[in-house]
């Protein structure tokens, strides 16, 4: 591999961690400090406790003109110190949730830039990602197709299949299990990344029972060492990442993204990454 594509690898790589590396310290960090911050407002007098109102409002506008009047719900929202635990506990949920979409994208972005910069060195890379991705998978599916190849595009099955094809080693890796004591297989692994960032992002983090049965058939035991279900007020289930262990799902996904890439471009190990 020429000096070129070494070098817009590892500036893709650079683009991944600086979205991927923030994410695991922000949750990291904040879920200490604000471990500790409730304990210490559990610690003093009800009187200097925390009591937090606030409510839905939104200016009414005239059609015509840019006046209007602010309008106020009549629910009031509240936090006391006694529900503080509760309150956290409902924001990492919907932090680290969104979070999973952020890590996928970026992956994904990975990923798409490097099959670029290694199979199709002709396409010129563009600041403008979504153009550059856009030829990245028409000359993917064109690959796939003049191979005879019958291929699925949901979930990013096809770029699975696409670099099974054109590396022996990744897929031998991607049909390994990822680890002595799971039974998931990487292939399995990247989609359940993929299925969740679907739910999070297009069912408000709803799980249905077709989700629930593809989860389970795909990486059950994954997906129960990290998440947990739990039924809302309207019945629905919701997607649950366990805050203790949700850095290690983050783990998961970097060693697949990287592994895919360290393979893919025939390195031995992460030293043209720039690690030691």
């Amino acid at each position: 591999m020429n000096k070129e594509k070494n070098k817009n690898i590892l500036k893709a790589f650079d683009n991944y961690k600086k979205i991927v590396f923030p994410t695991t310290n922000d949750i990291n960090f904040w879920h200490s400090v604000v471990k500790w911050a409730i304990s210490e407002y559990q610690s003093k007098p009800p009187s200097l406790g925390i009591n937090f109102e606030s409510v839905f409002t939104t200016h009414d506008l005239d059609y015509k003109s840019f006046h209007g009047l602010l309008k106020v719900h009549k629910e009031i929202f509240t936090i006391k110190t006694i529900h503080l635990e509760s309150h956290s506990q409902s924001f990492f949920i919907w932090v680290m949730n969104l979070s999973i979409i952020k890590i996928y994208n970026a992956s994904e972005t990975f990923l798409l830039n490097t099959i670029g910069f290694i199979y199709f060195p002709n396409i010129k890379y563009r600041n403008n990602n979504k153009k550059f991705h856009e030829l990245i998978q028409r000359e993917i599916k064109n690959h796939l197709k003049h191979k005879n190849f019958k291929f699925d595009t949901k979930n990013n099955k096809h770029l699975i299949l696409f670099l099974k094809s054109k590396s022996s080693k990744f897929k031998t890796f991607i049909n390994r299990k990822i680890n002595v004591d799971l039974n998931t297989k990487w292939e399995d692994f990247f989609e359940l990344i993929s299925i969740l960032r679907n739910v999070i992002a297009h069912q408000g983090m709803a799980v249905t029972l077709d989700n629930i049965n593809e989860i389970n058939s795909k990486a059950k035991d994954v997906f129960q060492k990290h998440f947990n279900l739990s039924e809302d007020l309207d019945g629905y289930l919701q997607i649950l990442p366990d805050k203790e262990r949700f850095v290690g799902f983050i783990d998961l996904i970097n060693k697949f993204t990287l592994n895919t890439i360290k393979f893919i471009a025939d390195k031995p190990d992460f030293t043209f990454l720039e690690m030691k």
